[in-house]
């Protein structure tokens, strides 16, 4: 591995590689990184943030561009990976990702562009080649719908354009990536999608628990400070939906059976609501398969709440 202070050459494309406790994935990405990724003169940059298994140790065997950092924010991370990065341009790649071939002749064709224009580009995930029921009828219709900013974990650009934008907020938990594209926007950045940058990530959630966790750490965000909260509709639809689940309570106890029933069936109606919002260009099938984790999202990311207080107490 090579040093921190040693002398290093530049080469074409950087990619940025931020890793907490990774030892299940990051040998997948870099593998697939190194497979597919042949033609193409790169770097490879792990930042491990305070890892507390083998995911240092991984990095160094792979002969990647290790930099150990204490325990901070994702933000932190890709910060430091790109102040080390000796490229013009930059990939930040999540360690749960792996590269497509198609992905890297993209990046051949469009290097050009994306050296020289103030712009940010990359996609949304794929799903894995064996997926599970989360993966075929929650994420990979969500990874169909058209949206206004890049994916964090398959976000690149040119280090030029990482400076003025101003690289990545630090004091956000979750949500980096959708406040580093309005600002990079707000600041005359390009946001430019494309498909072709394909990725697939093998780190979505399996099991309503795993989604759970992942949706609670998502919303985590949307609390830390009362101008997110007030711009964002799923924090507020959140937390009224465990307010009617007080009035549900309330009811139950009190005997109040038909008031109870309304708000049953107004929890129910609001999870199908949030199912066909999110879902709004899939077919009725889906919305309605989906109104069951719709519960479960907003019930999740309400406790993103509690989530960020004992966070702050410990």
């Amino acid at each position: 591995m090579p040093s921190d202070n040693a002398p290093r050459r530049q080469p074409d494309l950087s990619v940025v590689i931020p890793a907490y406790n990774e030892t299940a994935h990051l040998g997948n990405l870099i593998e697939s990184i190194r497979h597919n990724l042949y033609d193409l003169d790169l770097e490879i940059i792990v930042v491990d943030n305070g890892s507390t298994d083998d995911t240092a140790e991984l990095a160094q065997q792979a002969g990647t561009h290790l930099v150990k950092i204490p325990k901070d924010s994702i933000s932190k991370a890709r910060n430091i990976g790109a102040a080390t990065a000796a490229a013009e341009v930059i990939a930040f790649i999540d360690a749960d990702v792996r590269l497509t071939r198609s992905w890297a002749v993209t990046m051949k064709q469009r290097y050009p562009e994306i050296r020289d224009h103030y712009m940010i580009t990359g996609s949304r995930y794929m799903i894995p080649e064996n997926p599970s029921n989360l993966d075929k009828y929650w994420f990979e219709p969500l990874s169909e719908k058209e949206v206004t900013y890049i994916n964090g974990g398959n976000l690149i650009l040119s280090k030029t354009s990482f400076d003025k934008i101003g690289g990545f907020d630090e004091a956000l938990s979750t949500g980096e990536d959708f406040e580093f594209c309005v600002r990079g926007r707000n600041r005359g950045a390009q946001i430019n999608i494309d498909r072709e940058l394909q990725s697939i990530h093998d780190g979505f959630p399996k099991t309503l628990l795993q989604f759970c966790k992942r949706e609670i750490w998502h919303g985590i965000g949307d609390f830390q400070g009362l101008h997110r909260f007030l711009e964002s509709k799923v924090a507020i639809a959140a937390v009224v939906f465990v307010l009617i689940h007080l009035f549900f309570i309330g009811a139950l106890l009190s005997k109040a059976y038909l008031t109870a029933l309304f708000f049953g069936l107004l929890l129910l109606l609001i999870s199908f609501a949030v199912s066909r919002k999110i879902f709004r260009n899939s077919s009725l099938g889906i919305i309605l398969h989906n109104t069951p984790y719709c519960y479960f999202y907003l019930i999740s990311r309400f406790l993103s709440l509690p989530k960020l207080l004992l966070n702050k107490i410990s």
